[in-house]
């Protein structure tokens, strides 16, 4: 039987730093798109319009993630969000489905939209026709 390898990331995070991380998801979130519920005329002069691209939008997006990092930094440290983040690059798939999700997944979305691949990605590079219903 192999002996287990110890990672840092196999260090015990303890269960209050659930609380820890609840917090900080919740705060970025709701700090962010709460600031537009409560002032959204003042929010919206100072930083804009809230959408889908908006920077703010994708921060509260991300907000579960930012409080992993969080949590990990603060219990295990460095070397903690090291083993965290390399867990990105463990693949344990075939060489198939890899090529399956990167390219044809992302060809099959671009061949059955209406405006296709380019508007969808730098939608400033194409005019539209002013005539098209949106």
């Amino acid at each position: 039987m192999p002996s287990k390898q110890i990672l840092p990331s196999a260090e015990i995070i303890p269960t209050s730093a659930l609380a820890l991380f609840l917090a900080v998801s919740f705060l970025i979130t709701w700090g962010l798109i709460g600031a537009y519920i409560i002032a959204p005329e003042l929010i919206a002069a100072t930083f804009g319009e809230i959408s889908g691209s908006h920077a703010f939008f994708f921060l509260a997006t991300w907000s579960s993630a930012i409080a992993a990092f969080v949590v990990v930094f603060l219990h295990i440290g460095i070397a903690g969000l090291r083993a965290f983040l390399s867990r990105l690059l463990l693949w344990r798939c075939s060489l198939n489905w890899v090529a399956f999700i990167l390219l044809v997944l992302p060809l099959r979305y671009t061949m059955f939209t209406r405006e296709g691949a380019v508007t969808k990605v730098v939608p400033t590079t194409i005019a539209k026709n002013p005539e098209a219903k949106e």
